[in-house]
């Protein structure tokens, strides 16, 4: 279970051929003679770059008559192994957390003496090393891989056959028109439930999410370091575990699917870094119509949450967004704690004497003359500078007449009021630019990037040069320009 978060090493299951694994040795037995020798050392994460937790630390005799002696590593990846007789022995280490991929183990070889004290230090093999084991090469260029394994949420059961998915979008320029065209790369459990994805993009604002048939988990957001590797468990509902909603006040974009439902709850906290408790933080699941605000000690509780996989984002005026991965189970309660962990970075106040640049001319100009004809609502560079928006979202949902509404997939449904149904998907422009429906806005620019706004709410109000359109139309000019 991923919830509540905690580290886990992101490399591959050490030291397969060390036989089984040892008794931990009793708190309070008496201290070994002195004859006898000590092994201590420190295991470390290569992939994470600190130390590891938790490890089984286990030293085998090499001699006819075998021995073993183990230990767990602390919190700081440090380990201690007394009353070993002298001799020689192989040392490598175990991580449940990294039995995903079963790969040949590093180990070493000791010569212990009488009354020794022997430092080793173990670490977990490199990215590059894992790579090219499992990818059959090192990466050509910058991408990474992904693993782990699927399990059925609440029995832990693995599952094979079931399609680990990621995506992420690309631009694609036509002419007058830009698109985002969704790519995809999936791979397949084995029969213990579990998989491995090479040729992860980094930086690309990857999702990903484990389906099999008709059974989806939410979607989880994928942080790939370049030529990294990282390790990812899903797990997928019961038959009854999400159930399809229809949200008819907030049509998705094209090709998104529809939100979801369940017996699962979640409950938890938003705090600082400090630890302080955020009143007023506003959390949501992504791929369901729940969401809720903090009290004043911080505390959420949700529900009607869909079983599975799924992706708790708080917000925080003054914060970057925290998204967290959370595995929920039909009719149980999860804890999460949350840590806001980013600042948003603010300037202070500038003043600047110069003479007025436009950027994007002939729009800024069309912006100011339409602007004072006074049809549509008009925001400027300086109504977005005193705003705390974070995304360009937050931009468009401070529009008494916009909707912004969370979908799936990292994505948001920005909707108008309709003439004929309650809500319709307007069409946007950036910088003269046509954007299909289905553009995720946010990536293209953010609030401090933006000029100006226009909204039109309807289509007699859409000139001519935004049409046609049996809805509205949002009109947005890049540039940090005058616009007073």
């Amino acid at each position: 279970m991923r919830v509540p978060v905690a580290p886990v090493a992101t490399a591959l299951a050490l030291l397969g051929l060390l036989g089984p694994r040892p008794a931990l040795a009793q708190d309070g037995a008496p201290p070994p003679p002195a004859t006898l020798a000590t092994v201590l050392g420190t295991v470390l994460d290569s992939i994470g770059g600190g130390p590891l937790a938790g490890a089984v630390v286990q030293l085998v005799s090499t001699d006819s008559a075998p021995r073993s002696f183990g230990t767990l590593s602390d919190s700081a990846g440090r380990f201690r192994i007394a009353g070993v007789p002298p001799g020689s022995y192989r040392i490598g280490f175990f991580s449940p957390a990294l039995d995903a991929l079963h790969l040949p183990a590093p180990e070493r070889l000791l010569r212990l003496g009488s009354d020794s004290l022997t430092e080793v230090n173990l670490a977990t093999p490199s990215p590059v090393t894992i790579q090219a084991r499992l990818c059959a090469g090192p990466p050509a260029d910058s991408s990474g891989l992904l693993f782990g394994s699927v399990r059925e949420a609440g029995s832990d059961v693995p599952l094979p056959g079931a399609a680990v998915v990621l995506s992420w979008s690309e631009l694609v320029i036509g002419p007058g028109v830009i698109r985002q065209e969704r790519r995809r790369l999936p791979a397949r459990t084995d029969d213990e439930g579990r998989f491995a994805l090479c040729g992860v993009p980094g930086d690309a604002g990857v999702s990903a999410r484990a389906e099999l048939g008709a059974r989806a988990s939410g979607y989880v957001e994928i942080a790939m370091p370049a030529r990294g590797v990282l390790h990812e468990d899903f797990t997928i509902p019961e038959d009854s575990g999400a159930i399809a909603v229809a949200d008819t006040g907030a049509p998705a974009p094209a090709g998104a699917e529809p939100l979801f439902r369940g017996t699962a709850r979640l409950a938890g906290t938003v705090r600082t870094p400090d630890g302080h408790p955020l009143a007023g933080a506003t959390v949501l699941v992504w791929g369901s119509s729940a969401s809720g605000i903090t009290g004043a000690d911080g505390r959420f509780a949700l529900a009607a949450l869909p079983a599975g996989t799924q992706t708790l984002e708080a917000r925080y005026i003054g914060f970057v967004p925290e998204r967290v991965a959370v595995d929920l189970a039909s009719g149980r309660t999860v804890s999460v704690a949350v840590v806001m962990r980013e600042k948003v970075t603010t300037l202070g106040a500038v003043t600047v004497y110069g003479k007025r640049h436009y950027r994007q001319r002939d729009g800024i100009a069309g912006f100011l003359a339409r602007r004072r004809r006074g049809i549509g609502r008009f925001v400027t560079h300086e109504e977005i500078a005193r705003s705390p928006a974070f995304e360009l979202t937050d931009v468009l949902a401070s529009i008494p007449m916009v909707r912004v509404t969370p979908t799936n997939d990292f994505r948001y449904a920005i909707t108008l009021p309709g003439h004929f149904t309650s809500r319709c998907s307007p069409v946007i422009w950036v910088d003269g630019m046509r954007y299909e429906s289905d553009f995720d806005i946010n990536t293209y620019a953010r609030p401090r990037d933006i000029a100006a706004v226009e909204v039109y709410s309807g289509p007699a109000e859409v000139p001519a040069r935004f049409g046609p359109t049996n809805c509205g139309a949002i009109v947005i000019w890049t540039g940090a320009v005058d616009t007073r």
